[in-house]
């Protein structure tokens, strides 16, 4: 295995070198001779890699049949194209014929060959006509791969010029490298000059800014791949690089405790708990005991990480591979003893492929205007950092790194989620007039007190959501009448066990005593398909969201929603409060009837066992599922309150997966067709005098938020640091004038009523 490793090191420093390229193409294919040895011979093996333009450049090949090998080929450019869109190792099962293959007997093992972090560059595709199992060894060489492939090395390798007419002993190699395309044109934006341009985005948190560009560096290259010498002494400088950035994380604790809310600082302790982390502690000491050196292993175990996270669908779960990935990124630096040379010129803007809070931390925070990320969602930590500092943050912004240069002017506008780079003096203008104009409301922001009622003299409950302990203070700290969803998983799946009832009981009455006499619905269990937890075993699914989750699963396994009931109602009882439970993607009434079912007997066991049960007990929905709407009568009179799930709820409405890319910003939350379904789920709530409100991220949406109140929901639920907003627009609205306005276009056939409510609210000195 080791002499595997050191020849690709070898064909990489050649690659580096420009030596000769016939040879070059002569070591990769003694590399795939020697890949299939590991397997006895069993194996073909076949390597596609990828061009900047996310076609297939050229293969390469180990076949040992020359009547399967076209065969075999195309086969793979199967696996290659599914690779693409999964970025992480699959098995294809030729038999089941769930991809289009012309082998019909066997399997393929595809492994993903990354460079530059998440870029996939190319696949390891290996068929064999039995099942294997494949090692840590071949996903090594895979990564080992990623270390030479970029374009000018494959150019170098499959290039034909000076190679002399080949030998008999040549003729295999010949067939078995093949350069199916010998052009290459890029996809990637080309690199502007710095005249006014614009790069759209997603908009991340924050409004407006502007500053000038500052182009966030990344870590150095790295030189050495195999260790020749003690894998003792890589381990003693990776435990030296960790010591390091623990001590920077806690010194940046210490210094912008000024800037840092207390979910940022949860953010960074986070950084702190991965440090110690014994699982990544052990996948790092293993790579270093094949043969890698300290930065080889650090960059292999942030890429398998990244393949693992890959599976999970879950948006704000995947998002926590960005601490893996800032930590890994720390290492290199520290290893390398990189300097950093982040400069301190006043109203930065940071423009970065990826950053972590590490990255951010090594500006000064005060100065930092805005960031611009070509990755990022919503959940990452370095958007709720970010928010928290109240820095505007863009994210997805594809080729901002290549095309902005440093000391540009930029403007960030995440309302509107573009940025303008080099704008004309006429743009300024106009944005710094919006600038006073955002100061302005934040001062009268401050000013409001939690009681919010709108010019006609309608009463607004301001909630917000959260999903950890350290989260909970926020109800105060931003006037939130509650925490209208409490995400109990969140904290299930930070731990490495089922917890016992004790344990949950804890930390269900920490949270009800920090929410003093506040209000907390606390929402049961959703797990299952893309939020496993890991000692909990659940199928592989085809389609996850649609599958066995969430209540599903509490009512096929009584056991774990009664312990986690059983822990809620002791919680409640210690802190003499009223119990909020909410169900989750409930589907029926007869789904509601079980729990209520299971939630009786609890009590009835606490009661003879001689425990106090809570002075009261609420039952609620989300409703999430549209066939919940045509159940929504019966539904209130069996529930104490209903709770819309508009992400979800979009999700279902539109068959839209609300964690594509693609998908995201198509459907409005705003149309006719989902206006009109939330006008009849509040009518209907109303009616039966069923308490109803709006969960989700739309309710943190100004001009969503106005809507909602006009449709008839007086209970909105979001993020804590989005309430504000909310407020200031809350004391601006006359929610009758707007109702009888949506009465008129609800009923078009409009794609969305965005920019027609945004022109109602600006003519009406509605704050948004």
């Amino acid at each position: 295995m080791f002499d595997i490793l050191l020849k690709i090191e070898n064909l990489r420093k050649k690659c580096d070198k420009n030596t000769k390229k016939y040879s070059q193409a002569a070591s990769f294919y003694e590399i795939l001779m020697e890949i299939s040895k590991l397997f006895n011979g069993k194996i073909d093996i076949i390597c596609n890699f990828i061009g900047e333009d996310k076609k297939i450049l050229y293969i390469a090949s180990y076949i040992k049949s020359n009547l399967q090998k076209q065969i075999l080929i195309d086969d793979s450019y199967k696996a290659t194209e599914l690779l693409k869109i999964k970025k992480y190792p699959i098995t294809i099962d030729s038999r089941l014929g769930d991809v289009s293959l012309k082998n019909k007997n066997g399997y393929y093992f595809a492994l993903p060959v990354m460079t530059n972090g998440e870029n996939l560059s190319g696949s390891l595709v290996i068929y064999s006509k039995e099942k294997l199992e494949i090692k840590d060894s071949i996903k090594i060489i895979a990564f080992l791969f990623g270390s030479f492939f970029n374009q000018d090395n494959i150019e170098k390798i499959i290039s034909k010029k000076n190679i002399p007419p080949p030998t008999p002993a040549k003729k295999q190699l010949k067939n078995n490298i093949s350069l199916y395309r010998k052009e290459v044109k890029s996809n990637s934006s080309p690199i502007r000059s710095q005249s006014s341009f614009h790069i759209a985005g997603v908009s991340l948190g924050g409004t407006i800014a502007i500053g000038n560009a500052h182009i966030h560096g990344k870590p150095s290259k790295i030189e050495r791949y195999i260790n020749n010498d003690s894998t003792t002494q890589e381990q003693e400088r990776l435990d030296k690089a960790k010591l390091k950035a623990e001590q920077n994380i806690k010194n940046t604790i210490d210094k912008y405790k000024s800037y840092l809310s207390q979910d940022a600082v949860e953010c960074l302790n986070t950084h702190l708990l991965l440090l110690k982390d014994k699982i990544w502690q052990e996948q790092l000491k293993q790579a270093i005991d094949t043969g890698l050196t300290a930065e080889a292993a650090t960059e292999y175990t942030k890429q398998q990480n990244y393949m693992n996270f890959q599976q999970i669908e879950d948006e704000y779960i995947k998002a926590r591979f960005a601490d893996i990935k800032d930590i890994s990124d720390k290492l290199h630096i520290y290893l390398n003893k990189q300097k950093n040379s982040n400069k301190s010129d006043d109203d930065i803007v940071i423009i970065a492929d990826d950053l972590g809070i590490s990255g951010l931390m090594e500006y000064d925070i005060s100065k930092v205007k805005a960031i611009i990320l070509e990755t990022g969602n919503i959940s990452s930590h370095i958007a709720i950092v970010a928010s928290g500092a109240e820095i505007p943050i863009l994210g997805q912004c594809d080729g901002a790194s290549k095309n902005i240069k440093t000391g540009s002017k930029v403007i960030v506008d995440c309302d509107q989620a573009v940025a303008f780079i080099c704008p004309k003096a006429h743009t300024i203008r106009l944005y710094e007039r919006k600038l006073q104009q955002i100061k302005a409301k934040i001062a009268v922001g401050k000013k409001i007190s939690s009681n919010i009622v709108t010019k006609d003299k309608i009463k607004i409950n301001l909630q917000m959501n959260a999903g950890i302990l350290s989260e909970v203070p926020l109800i105060h700290n931003f006037g939130a009448d509650g925490i209208g969803l409490f995400r109990t998983e969140l904290t299930f799946m930070g731990w490495t066990k089922y917890p016992t009832v004790k344990k949950q009981t804890e930390l269900y009455k920490k949270i009800l005593n920090m929410a003093k006499d506040k209000p907390v619905i606390f929402r049961t269990l959703d797990i299952g398909g893309d939020k496993p937890l890991p000692y909990f075993d659940a199928p592989e699914e085809e389609n996850p969201a649609l599958g066995w989750r969430a209540i599903r699963i509490g009512i096929d396994r009584p056991a774990v929603l009664r312990t986690q009931l059983t822990a809620m109602l002791k919680a409640a009882s210690q802190a003499n409060s009223t119990l909020y439970v909410m169900i989750p993607l409930v589907s029926e009434v007869a789904e509601i009837m079980h729990v209520r079912k299971i939630l009786h007997m609890t009590t009835q066991r606490l009661e003879k066992a001689g425990n106090r049960l809570p002075p009261d007990i609420k039952l609620g929905v989300m409703l999430e599922v549209p066939s919940l709407i045509w159940q929504l009568e019966e539904v209130c009179r069996n529930v104490d309150f209903i709770s819309v799930g508009t992400n979800d709820l979009m999700q279902y409405m539109f068959a839209a997966d609300r964690g594509s890319l693609q998908m995201h910003s198509r459907y409005d939350i705003v149309s006719p067709p989902m206006l009109r379904a939330l006008k009849y789920i509040v009518n209907i709530c109303n009616k039966q005098k069923t308490p109803v409100s709006i969960c989700g991220e739309a309710a943190s949406d100004p001009i969503s938020a106005m809507v909602f109140i006009a449709l008839g929901y007086k209970t909105l639920s979001m993020p804590a640091t989005k309430i504000n907003n909310i407020k200031n627009m809350c004391n601006s609205l006359n929610s009758k004038i707007l109702n009888s306005y949506l009465a008129k276009v609800m009923q078009s056939d409009e794609h969305s009523l965005r920019k027609k409510l945004r022109a109602f609210a600006k003519d009406r000195d509605i704050i948004i």
